[in-house]
């Protein structure tokens, strides 16, 4: 056998365990066939042992009755376990650097001061981002997101007032359960935008807000920041982008994240420290000199990302395809799509023996455009599919029913992923 393909994945959360699974179960048996002699080994590299689903978070911060944390925090080894040695290394730790002209991650472990430098033959960059509140993602220590859990369960009952900060879905998301669960309690939320939902179709914010403040009750203010906090046990004293301070028994923070991207050169990324693509095919573009054959992005690291888990089911297979033909080129010699004429002979062997297997081939990145579902309480909401309204009650039953529960399952076990 062959020395093995090293695959180095880094972030092991949503894109990470999806494409681990990916290539598992898809672009690595359809290479083999190609070549049975080729051998892969996946190295995933992340800090959590858990996979954290984080499109929960809003009914799980309520109580531990209406979604226990079991449900969203599961551990990494009930969907990885199925995988040998020979084929998989979970790695708990940071990536702290990348060597190009190497093609070495340096990795610090969990815990230790140590590093480490990793080789990789291709490299995955899945490494999302982290949010202010470790409510809505995994910060470096993985177990404050269970912290930052417990401490709202045990908070909200008493609160008379909450104050969300962001105005997009986590913020409209978490306003609407609270006000659904504790009616009694008077809940602002700061959009920091000319309106909620910004970054999505200019329809649906409106919508949003009326939802908001016609079934919730909620008080909705644009164009206002908090520029500061300061947190204690009888509540929150907040500084505001005008200038103004306001207290609150119960201040949340959900803003959006800040791209894990540290260990890269800056020229490697946009304005936003997201990764910069070369192509409709998340290879990593670099910066003109550093060695980025091989190097792929997928998730809300990438640049341009909607920064939703939807759009990864159409990512993964398009990053994994881009990985299938490059190998096939430089590994194999078979170039993408390409057919050769058997002759009278090879075309005798393959009716007795089977016909060859077939050369990768790109997969076009194809996402659902305009789709969007924002429960506001557990009785409707707003949303958009592909561009077209969506009822209310259609939103409480797909979405604000159990935030997507029944696709924890398929997502830690790769059962998603149909061969």
């Amino acid at each position: 056998m062959s020395t093995p393909h090293e695959i180095v994945v880094l972030g092991g959360n949503f894109a990470g365990i999806g494409l681990v699974h990916y290539l598992f179960k898809i672009t690595i048996p359809s290479l083999q066939k190609l070549d049975p002699a080729k051998t892969f080994h996946i190295t995933l590299v992340t800090p959590n042992t858990d996979l954290f689903f984080k499109i929960g978070s809003p009914r799980a911060l309520i109580n531990d009755k209406q979604i226990p944390e079991s449900k969203i925090l599961r551990p990494l080894s009930e969907g990885l376990s199925k995988y040998k040695p020979e084929q998989l290394t979970l790695a708990q730790a940071l990536a702290t650097s990348l060597d190009a002209s190497k093609r070495t991650v340096t990795i610090t472990p969990v815990g230790s001061e140590t590093t480490k430098d990793l080789p990789y033959d291709s490299l995955f960059i899945a490494t999302g981002t982290t949010s202010a509140s470790p409510l809505w993602t995994f910060h470096p220590d993985p177990s404050l997101t269970s912290t930052a859990l417990k401490a709202l369960h045990t908070s909200l009952p008493t609160a008379k007032t909450v104050l969300i900060a962001g105005g997009g879905a986590v913020g409209i998301e978490t306003a609407g359960e609270i006000a659904h669960f504790y009616p009694s309690a008077k809940i602002t939320l700061l959009s920091g935008a000319a309106q909620l939902l910004p970054n999505s179709p200019p329809v649906l914010g409106p919508r949003a807000q009326s939802y908001l403040e016609t079934h919730a009750k909620v008080e909705v203010i644009h164009n206002l920041r908090v520029e500061a906090s300061d947190l204690s046990a009888t509540g929150a004293t907040v500084t505001l982008s005008d200038g103004s301070t306001k207290t609150t028994d119960l201040y949340i923070d959900a803003t959006g994240g800040k791209a894990n991207t540290g260990f890269l050169k800056a020229d490697w990324l946009d304005g936003t420290k997201r990764v910069l693509t070369r192509d409709a095919y998340f290879r990593v573009k670099g910066n003109g000199s550093d060695d980025v054959e091989g190097v792929y992005v997928l998730g809300d690291v990438t640049a341009g990302s909607a920064n939703t888990a939807m759009v990864l089911d159409a990512q993964t297979p398009t990053v994994a395809s881009a990985f299938a033909v490059d190998f096939a080129r430089k590994a194999i010699g078979v170039e993408a799509g390409e057919k050769k004429n058997p002759g009278l002979l090879g075309g005798l062997v393959g009716l007795v023996f089977g016909k060859k297997a077939a050369a990768p081939s790109l997969v076009e990145f194809k996402p659902m455009k305009d789709t969007m579902l924002v429960p506001v309480g557990p009785g409707g909401g707003v949303g958009l599919i592909m561009g077209w309204r969506f009822p209310s009650f259609l939103v409480a039953k797909v979405k604000g029913k159990n935030f997507l529960l029944e696709l924890v399952d398929p997502l830690l076990t790769g059962d998603k992923w149909k061969a």
